[in-house]
């Protein structure tokens, strides 16, 4: 069941997906609908999740559940990465490659290789 994201305990669990561009204007509308109705329809072995989400700059998607309702089980979390997996076919995106990092930069958010990161961070 989807809630507000401001509603969610603090101690929710989250899940973060960096994207590897940031999402286009037109591409919103629809980015919102598909997580709403994903969040309205996630269960867990036949029960509700209560779940919120953000997208905050454009660029991340942030999914809080609150565990004290019911908690996400394996074949949950197969189910929303599953979904993920969608949007970055959909929208022709990355969410779930782990070797990259977002940040900022001169006041502007820079999607880098994690290797390439590293370089920069030890050369500082």
């Amino acid at each position: 069941m989807l809630v507000p994201f401001e509603s969610l305990p603090t101690e929710s669990r989250i899940w973060i997906y960096q994207s590897s561009r940031a999402f286009e204007t037109h591409e919103l509308e629809g980015l919102h609908e598909a997580m709403s109705s994903f969040l309205n329809r996630w269960t867990v072995h036949g029960a509700d999740l209560h779940a919120g989400f953000l997208m905050p700059y454009d660029r991340f998607i942030i999914i809080g559940l609150d565990q004290d309702h019911n908690a996400a089980s394996g074949c949950s979390i197969d189910a929303s990465v599953n979904f993920i997996q969608k949007l970055e076919q959909r929208f022709s995106v990355e969410l779930l490659d782990r070797m990259n990092v977002t940040f900022y930069q001169s006041e502007q958010i820079v999607y880098k290789p994690l290797s390439e990161f590293r370089k920069m961070a030890k050369s500082k």
